[in-house]
């Protein structure tokens, strides 16, 4: 019996080795499609894999204002270059659809933001606590 048992773990375990993770729903190139036309929201974000666990973001918010950050969801701060509003940001995965960005300047806390994906990975939804909000559509998909 303690055989058996000792096979089927380690059947169950190699299995879960062989499924594919699921692909991240960040991954891609975003387009806003419906919020304020306003430097408070960013007109087009990039979002790439960057080894097992980290992401390069390149966000434009207006033709001459583009941010770049490397950062992985950790809850851990990283620098952002291309603006004076912050300088760090930290994100955190809420669940397999959603993520959360902290913002801060001098270590305080300037603005904090939900990214929520649809099922589809499609479209995406951004909801600011300084009340900005936006919709974006995924244009091409970026590995």
């Amino acid at each position: 019996m303690f055989l058996l048992l000792r096979t089927l773990l380690w059947v169950m375990m190699a299995a879960a080795c062989l499924i594919p993770s699921a692909p991240d729903p960040s991954v891609g190139v975003w387009t806003l499609v419906d919020g304020p036309r306003a430097k408070s929201v960013p007109r087009r974000v990039a979002v790439r894999r960057d080894g097992p666990d980290g992401w390069i973001v390149v966000t434009a918010w207006f033709p001459t204002h583009v941010e770049r950050l490397r950062m992985r969801h950790d809850g851990q701060d990283y620098r952002v270059r291309g603006t004076p509003e912050y300088e760090t940001v930290s994100s955190i995965r809420l669940d397999a659809q959603s993520l959360e960005a902290v913002f801060r300047k001098e270590r305080r806390e300037v603005r904090r933001c939900t990214w929520e994906f649809a099922a589809d990975g499609a479209t995406c939804s951004l909801r600011c606590t300084d009340r900005t909000a936006g919709v974006y559509r995924r244009g091409e998909v970026k590995p």
